[in-house]
């Protein structure tokens, strides 16, 4: 007997070995890579459209109560298991918080918050996005230009020290 379930030209579907629950499946590219930035981006939809219909199908096949969807790419591969979960099923897949820098998570949240802020702008204003994409017309300064005589440039300078 095969565990493979399933298989197309972009996943397949397979029993889980050792299952962590009952319906545990396991959802792979049919290609084989080491990690996810080696799938194109239809394979890397399809791979967690897979994902996202093994839970569906744990909820209505098996009755469960939750799925955890855990991607792993580890090097070894990239497979994404679907877990189905029930009330007091036992499985514990927590793992110990650990407290960020505040600073840190402002910035980053900051980041996240302009780029958010900017791509909805773009899509509102598809015209002026596209006039902001276009390179300028001025021409771009010239910083590394030979310095005139009793000049020094110090960015040729550090270039041209030896060691």
């Amino acid at each position: 007997m095969t565990d493979e379930l399933f298989a197309d030209e972009f996943i397949r579907f397979r029993l889980a070995n050792p299952p962590a629950s009952k319906g545990h499946v396991q959802v792979l590219p049919t290609k084989n890579v080491k990690s996810f930035v080696e799938l194109s981006e239809e394979e890397f939809i399809q791979l967690f459209y897979g994902a996202s219909y093994a839970a569906t199908a744990a909820f209505e096949l098996l009755g469960a109560h939750g799925t955890n969807i855990i991607c792993s790419d580890f090097g070894k591969g990239v497979v994404i298991d679907v877990v189905p979960r029930m009330e007091n099923d036992g499985l514990n897949f927590l793992w110990p918080p650990v407290q960020g820098n505040p600073t840190e998570l402002d910035g980053i949240s900051k980041s996240v918050k302009d780029k958010v802020d900017e791509l909805i702008w773009a899509k509102q204003n598809p015209d002026a996005a596209k006039k902001a994409k276009q390179p300028s017309e001025q021409a771009p300064a010239k910083v590394l230009e030979e310095p005139k005589e009793g000049e020094v440039n110090y960015l040729l300078k550090s270039l041209r020290r030896t060691p």
